[in-house]
């Protein structure tokens, strides 16, 4: 009679010779080979199409007032906290254009070129705002 495993009563569904794949208990994978990329002939730019989204909305505005140059903004909410970052952009010396059902500009005035706003900024709800 072959000899049980200790506390097995039946060890006929034990593997017969160990998988030499199997080290430690880990599947042995090999590794993919490194990715190289050619280095970067130029700024990076392009579009990218999100669904829309109401922290997405508030960050499309802002990220638009602190680029430098135009951004144009397709998919924007369109709710009472997303107008009242806009309005906070706009104090903030961005100039903010609804173009469009969903669709605005946002002239950037650069990461410097923030104005200090007359008063105090409304937020609304926003707490991406806020932030």
């Amino acid at each position: 009679m072959p000899e049980l495993v200790e506390g097995v009563k039946d060890n006929s569904a034990l593997p017969k010779k160990p998988d030499p794949s199997i080290r430690f208990g880990y599947c042995m994978q090999t590794m993919p080979s490194p990715l190289f990329a050619p280095p970067a002939s130029g700024p990076l730019s392009g579009k990218v199409r999100v669904a829309s989204d109401k922290s997405i909305s508030h960050r499309a505005l802002m990220l638009g007032g602190l680029a430098v140059g135009t951004s144009t903004i397709s998919g924007l909410l369109e709710g009472e906290d997303i107008m009242a970052t806009a309005a906070a952009m706009r104090a903030l010396g961005a100039r903010v254009t609804r173009i469009g059902c969903g669709k605005w500009q946002v002239q950037g005035v650069g990461v410097g070129g923030l104005a200090e706003p007359d008063g105090v900024l409304d937020m609304g709800n926003a707490g991406t705002g806020a932030r």
